[in-house]
This record gives C-alpha cells, sequence and structure tokens, in this order.
C-alpha cells in the first residue's frame, strides 16, 4: 500500500479494534500511513436492512457479524473495498449478500493472496471476482 499511493479510510472503531490487535509491523505501517498522511477517517452511515439482517442470524453467526459490522458498513459508506485476513467474516458477509443486495458490490480482498496484492498494486479497481456477489451467483 505504501508503493501503490493507496490510503486507508478507517473510523474510530476500526482504529480502537486495530490499535488492541496490532502486531509489531502493523502498528509501524500504521504510524507510517500516518506521517505520510494517507488516513482518512470517517463516521460511516449505520445501514438499518444490513443491521435488521444481522439480528435475523443465530447467535453465534449474529456475534460474529456484529464484529465486523463497522468495517463493512465504513467500506459502504466510503469506497466500496475491505482488505482483511479473516475469510470467515467474508464468507459470512457473502450469505448476507443474498438478503442484503448493497453487500454483493462490495470489495473484500484477503491480504495474503496473490489476488489481493495485485489489486492493490492497480490501485484497486473494480474486480468481480472480489466482490462478495460473486461467490453467490451460479
Amino acid at each position: 500500500m505504501l508503493d501503490a499511493d493507496l490510503a486507508l479510510v478507517t473510523s474510530e472503531e476500526i482504529l480502537d479494534e486495530w490499535r488492541r490487535h496490532r502486531s509489531r509491523y502493523s502498528g509501524r505501517w500504521l504510524k507510517s500511513m500516518f506521517a505520510r498522511k494517507r488516513v482518512q477517517k470517517v463516521q460511516p452511515p449505520q445501514h438499518a436492512r444490513l443491521r435488521r439482517a444481522c439480528a435475523a442470524l443465530s447467535p453465534l453467526r449474529r456475534a460474529d457479524a456484529e464484529k465486523d459490522l463497522h468495517l463493512v458498513e465504513a467500506a459502504l459508506g466510503v469506497d466500496q473495498r475491505i482488505i482483511s485476513l479473516d475469510d470467515k467474516a467474508r464468507a459470512l458477509f457473502v450469505g448476507l449478500s443474498v438478503s442484503v443486495k448493497t453487500l454483493v458490490t462490495l470489495h473484500w480482498g484477503h491480504a495474503g493472496t496473490p489476488a489481493c496484492l495485485k489489486w492493490l498494486q492497480a490501485s484497486t479497481p473494480h474486480a468481480k471476482p472480489l466482490q462478495l456477489g460473486a461467490t453467490t451467483r451460479t
């Protein structure tokens, strides 16, 4: 991300989570992004339909969805892109994209894959394979 001239869009809630779970490397990376003025803080709006869909899940799946809801709402409110290592959360929101159509075009790249790296190096263009709805279509 540093070489691709991309910015980090985040919310205070995402930063709090980052601080709780950061590694030494990610802490240095985040500090570098702030130093280069490549962090944009946002206050994302809540998405009522998405929250209703999460509330309708089983208690365990609802708890999992609510842990990452702030991340999804931030992406929906800004640029439709998430970079994460959490395949479990991605799969959960792929399932929700069947009933919450605003999730269908949300791009979710796995930070540890060559496809995501290539996507970042290309300055994150539209990429159907990374969209949540691409997994649910036949």
